[in-house]
């Protein structure tokens, strides 16, 4: 629990440093981002919290229309973490990337688009400290996504029926 009160304490700090609008809105989706991985951590499904996600998009959207939104982020992180269960099934990077978009019926992302940005999630941050972006965002989520012990029930000891929930969610 030290941790998490470290956690709150320093996106409440970001909050209250905060000089401009864009810089309290980045701060208030880093503390709207922790309070849901701490409910997710305690148990709470991560699919109740839709609307809070929808909250951090839209406050995401207002500072980079132009840039590729949290949103995109989310829905790529989720294909990344399904392609990497296809890949701990025993697939090959290539037959894994073309399988994760067929079962999430996505037709916009090439299979060579996805190695990249998999790539991209797992390689280590770039620009260390205090900074949140819509990569940052993604790397949570795919860390999330594919944390084995955030899998409990029937069907999550097998890596292809853990792809096949995450990437049919987001059909």
């Amino acid at each position: 629990m030290d941790d998490w009160n470290e956690k709150f304490r320093v996106s409440a700090t970001m909050y209250e440093l905060s000089k401009t609008a864009m810089r309290r809105r980045r701060s208030q989706m880093v503390q709207l981002d922790q309070l849901i991985k701490f409910a997710e951590e305690h148990g709470i499904p991560g699919e109740y919290f839709k609307a809070t996600r929808d909250c951090i998009f839209d406050l995401h959207a207002r500072d980079e229309p132009s840039r590729v939104g949290l949103g995109e982020h989310h829905r790529r992180a989720g294909l990344a973490a399904g392609m990497g269960w296809l890949m701990r099934s025993g697939m090959e990077k290539e037959p894994a990337a073309r399988e994760a978009l067929r079962l999430g019926k996505i037709r916009d992302v090439s299979w060579k688009q996805l190695i990249k940005y998999r790539d991209a999630l797992v390689a280590p941050r770039q620009k260390p400290g205090v900074h949140f972006d819509g990569m940052d965002v993604a790397r949570e989520r795919f860390a999330r996504l594919t944390n084995p012990n955030n899998w409990h029930g029937p069907g999550c000891d097998n890596p292809k029926e853990i792809a096949k929930r995450i990437l049919q969610a987001l059909v």
